[in-house]
This record gives C-alpha cells, sequence and structure tokens, in this order.
C-alpha cells in the first residue's frame, strides 16, 4: 500500500470532503492508504490489523462521493471501536444516524425516515461548530 498523497487527486478530494463530517462529535483516529493496482482506498484504526477497502475504480463525480460517504459510515464507522454504537453524521431530533443520497447531481446527508435533507456532503461537520466570534 502506499501514502494517500500517491491516489489521484480527485479521490484525495473525496476524502478530504467526506471524512471530517463522520469525525463528529468526536474524532476517531484513522490509517489511510492508498492501493495504486486494486485503486482501493484502504482504512484501519492504528494498530488494528484489520483494513476495509474502497474500491475507487471509475467512479466520478457525486456518485464517488456518495459511495464513499456510504461505505465510510457503513463499513469503517459502524466497526470503529472509538465509534461503536454512534450514529454518525447523527440525524438531528433520531436516533439513528443520516443517510449519503444523490439529490439534483449532489451528495447529500439526508433524514433515511423522511428523506429530509440535512445538509450537504463535506457540510455536516461545519453545522456543529459554534459559531466564529
Amino acid at each position: 500500500m502506499a501514502a494517500l498523497s500517491e491516489a489521484p487527486s480527485a479521490v484525495q478530494a473525496v476524502i478530504e470532503l467526506v471524512l471530517p463530517d463522520l469525525q463528529v462529535p468526536t474524532p476517531v483516529d484513522l490509517v489511510v492508504r492508498w492501493e495504486p493496482d486494486g485503486e482501493t482506498v484502504w482504512i484501519s484504526e492504528p494498530g488494528d490489523t484489520g483494513w476495509a477497502g474502497f474500491y475507487a475504480g471509475d467512479t466520478c463525480g457525486t456518485d464517488l462521493v456518495v459511495g464513499f460517504a456510504d461505505w465510510l459510515q457503513e463499513q469503517v464507522f459502524a466497526e470503529a471501536g472509538g465509534a461503536w454504537g454512534e450514529a454518525r453524521p447523527g440525524c438531528p431530533g433520531h436516533p439513528h444516524p443520516t443517510a449519503a443520497r444523490e439529490f439534483q447531481g449532489a451528495g447529500w446527508w439526508v433524514c433515511p425516515r423522511d428523506m429530509k435533507r440535512i445538509a450537504k456532503i463535506g457540510d455536516f461537520a461545519a453545522l456543529l461548530r459554534p459559531a466564529q466570534a
């Protein structure tokens, strides 16, 4: 596996967009690597022997954003010791997490119950930050 810096810029941009939304309420320390031969992003917690892999392949644009967000939510954070049992990102007013969905060409976090749009993917973490004075 190679450093993430060797991943295509589009893949790096998606990771930088999506990952912060799932790092609330508290960040989880993660190791992120790139496998160029398999076009795969690999993520693990430090010291863990297991890795979760996301095949980026020829996916691009909104499909890549939504697919990666859904995969992080279902395969990484659902199993991460630092996030065990937490709804990430949480759905305001509900105990369940939001769901990654495409809406009019953009990736959104939506309530899976009523499909209400909560935040664009990449903007969720900013909703929880206190306003700068």
